[in-house]
């Protein structure tokens, strides 16, 4: 008795075409979307001008506040800092609107002075070069009525990290989604044989 050997078993396209789809959707999903976490700048805010019904001209608004003021309260957000560029964050509260804000360290033995720029609340950064093991950072600030205050502040530098330990959370994260992938395929070809 001759045994007939079996025709190998034919998959359809339409069947090709769901198992593509299902590929790219699961590689869209693992993978996942990388994005920088940078932000705009805020634009200035206009001066308020006001029309002077007496004299006609256009002069400046009448402040609504009182004129006696305590100085600004400043407080570091960032410590420790990283060698490199660094966007250094401070909170600073006063009763009155802030009006100036500007940061001074030393970069390569030369004084640099950076204007803040106003984050949230009354959050406020700049960016800044920082060399390992200290780095003195001069902070100003003064508000509307000309109340002002200063903080110095000797920050520790940590050494930056290397490009291994920068890529390596990446890579991991990349070869476990690839795992994760082929786990899929394999199981999606196994139903596929035994299925069809």
């Amino acid at each position: 008795m001759v045994k007939r050997l079996s025709q190998p078993k034919v998959i359809s396209i339409k069947m090709w075409s769901s198992f593509a789809i299902y590929i790219i959707l699961l590689v869209m999903i693992s993978v996942g979307v990388s994005y920088a976490g940078a932000q705009m700048l805020p634009l200035p805010v206009p001066e308020l001008k006001i029309q002077d019904s007496f004299e006609g001209e256009i002069g400046e608004r009448e402040l609504q506040f009182p004129k006696v003021f305590q100085p600004p309260i400043i407080e570091v957000m960032t410590d420790p800092l990283t060698e490199g560029k660094n966007v250094f964050r401070i909170n600073i509260t006063s009763e009155a609107p802030i009006e100036d804000c500007k940061i001074t360290f030393m970069k390569d033995e030369i004084k640099k002075t950076e204007d803040c720029v106003k984050d949230t609340g009354s959050v406020f950064k700049a960016l800044i070069d920082a060399k390992q093991p200290y780095q003195t950072v001069k902070v100003d600030a003064r508000d509307l009525y000309g109340d002002s205050s200063t903080m110095v502040k000797k920050l520790q530098v940590l050494p930056k990290p290397s490009i291994e330990d920068a890529l390596g959370s990446s890579w991991n994260h990349l070869l476990d989604s690839t795992r994760n992938m082929l786990n899929n395929v394999m199981m999606i070809l196994f139903f596929l044989d035994t299925h069809v």
